[in-house]
C-alpha cells in the first residue's frame, strides 16, 4: 500500500594510491572489488566501484570506492561527484601524499562537508609515528 521512505547516504572513500581505500570498501560491505575494475598488475583501482551497505530496511548506505592514481583523476571526480560525505584514507606508514591532498580538494569543491578520517595500515609503524 505505501511506500517505504528509505534513506540512502552516498559515502565515497578517497585517499593517496595503495593507501587502503578498495580493502576498506571489502572490509565495510563483505563484497570484493569486481576485476574489470581494477588494473591487475598494479593492483590498483582504475573505476569507481559502486557497493551497497545494507544496514536497516529503512537505512542504507552506498560506498564509493574511488581510484586512488592521478592518470585516473576524471574517474575520480566522477565517482566522488553527489557524494554526501566521505572517508579520507590516510596510511599511517606514507602520511598524508599528493593525491591525499588533491582528493580532499576535490571534496571541497564538490561541496562535500561531512566524513571523516580513516588511519590504515597502523601495524606498519610504531606507536610514536601513529602520534
Amino acid at each position: 500500500m505505501g511506500e517505504k521512505n528509505v534513506k540512502n547516504i552516498i559515502v565515497g572513500i578517497a585517499g593517496h594510491v595503495g593507501h587502503g581505500k578498495t580493502t576498506l570498501a571489502e572490509m565495510l560491505t563483505g563484497i570484493k572489488n569486481k576485476p574489470e575494475l581494477s588494473d591487475k598488475n598494479r593492483q590498483r583501482t582504475v573505476e569507481s566501484n559502486i557497493l551497497p551497505l545494507g544496514l536497516h530496511e529503512n537505512f542504507s548506505i552506498t560506498i564509493i570506492d574511488v581510484p586512488g592514481h592521478g592518470r585516473y583523476l576524471k574517474n575520480t571526480i566522477r565517482g566522488l561527484n553527489g557524494v554526501d560525505m566521505a572517508i579520507l584514507v590516510v596510511a599511517a606508514d606514507d602520511g598524508v601524499m599528493p593525491r591525499t591532498v588533491e582528493h580532499l580538494q576535490m571534496l571541497e569543491f564538490l561541496g562535500v562537508s561531512h566524513g571523516f578520517v580513516v588511519l590504515s595500515k597502523c601495524d606498519l609503524v610504531d606507536d610514536e609515528t601513529i602520534c
